[in-house]
């Protein structure tokens, strides 16, 4: 046989490429299951529910870039992530491109504030404010109220402007 030309790693690999090529080679072939194109149209297609994807509306985006650019501009606050201290300007910069890596997950602001307060892959790793008295703070707190403090702001110049 063809496979005793091979040691037992390669003759392992050869199998398995062997046995993965059979297999798509069949499939192509329509022969898997035992569907033919003649019983085809006759077997009943279950209706694939479609999930509508919500993305990020423009008022969220906008309130994200604003509190962003604020955070950027915060002398009084640093940002600690797993003991590491960073300055505003770093945590802001920081959270603009975990945003921009995950934005697929950030689907509103909340996603946005729960994505940048914490960390790890599970959300384990929670991240804090420190103001310059030396208080710290959850940040998902500290973010959460900058969010509600600039929805009234934006609430006030809608009354204004009508």
């Amino acid at each position: 046989p063809l496979f005793y030309l091979f040691d037992d790693a390669s003759c392992g690999r050869f199998m398995a490429r062997t046995m993965v090529l059979v297999l798509v080679m069949v499939m192509a072939a329509g022969g898997c299951a035992g569907a033919t194109r003649e019983n085809e149209s006759r077997v009943e297609k279950a209706p694939v529910a479609r999930v509508e994807e919500k993305k990020l509306s423009k008022e969220d985006r906008q309130l994200i870039e604003t509190l962003l650019a604020r955070l950027k501009e915060r002398k009084d606050m640093k940002f600690v992530r797993q003991d590491v201290v960073y300055d505003a300007g770093m945590a802001a910069w920081y959270m603009k491109l975990k945003w921009q890596t995950n934005s697929d997950k950030v689907r509103s602001i909340e996603d946005f504030v729960a994505l940048e307060s914490t960390g790890g892959e599970h959300g384990e790793v929670k991240y804090y404010v420190e103001f310059s008295d030396g208080t710290r703070k959850p940040a998902g707190e500290v973010l959460g109220a900058s969010v509600m403090k600039l929805r009234a702001e934006a609430a006030d110049e809608e009354k204004a402007i009508k």
